[in-house]
């Protein structure tokens, strides 16, 4: 099942209609004093000046050049994803996006819970990625093995590295309701 790119910030939040309306409320209020570094900020492109477009700012995030297979610990699901290239900007701004998200969680007593991603190498939990590919396995009692996500791993390894590849992220999505924040950065 293909689904939208994206970079999970924060773990599913779960809580009280009310206390979750809050936690939406904080969230996009704390976003609008939130600045990335300008270095991650793009300009619009070409396309979007042909198109007559006028778009909201967007950062732009360099990934690593290879693909990873990942699966969560409940094992139905599977993610093809890259790793944003690390350095200290990246690892800065979206570490205090996960920090601020989890103290307006703790400030409402909402709960959470952060899934361990799980490949043949195993992932540290610090490193953000983008998932370009979600597939669910959805047959009763059938589940991937860590065994096929490694054949899956070394298929992906034996593919020429990515050219430098990029990725625009233009929206913050509160997924729990879809909510979506555009805010020009």
């Amino acid at each position: 099942m293909m689904k939208r790119l994206h970079i999970t910030l924060f773990p599913l939040v779960q809580g009280k209609p009310h206390q979750l309306a809050q936690f939406e409320q904080n969230i996009v209020r704390c976003m609008h004093a939130w600045a990335p570094p300008k270095t991650l900020v793009c300009q619009p492109n070409v396309l979007d000046s042909m198109l007559g477009a006028q778009p909201a700012g967007r950062l732009r995030l360099a990934l690593e050049p290879r693909l990873l297979v990942l699966t969560l610990k409940t094992p139905n699901v599977v993610f093809v994803t890259a790793l944003v290239e690390k350095n200290a900007e990246n690892d800065a701004f979206f570490k205090g996006l996960s920090a601020l998200i989890g103290e307006q969680a703790d400030a409402l007593s909402l709960s959470y819970k952060w899934w361990k991603s799980v490949g043949v190498r195993g992932i540290d939990d610090s490193k953000y990625h983008v998932s370009f590919l979600t597939y669910n396995v959805r047959r009763p009692g059938t589940a991937i093995s860590l065994k096929q996500v490694g054949e899956l791993q070394a298929a992906l390894d034996a593919l020429d590295p990515l050219p430098e590849l990029s990725v625009d992220v233009d929206s913050l999505i509160l997924g729990y309701t879809r909510t979506e924040y555009r805010r020009g950065v």
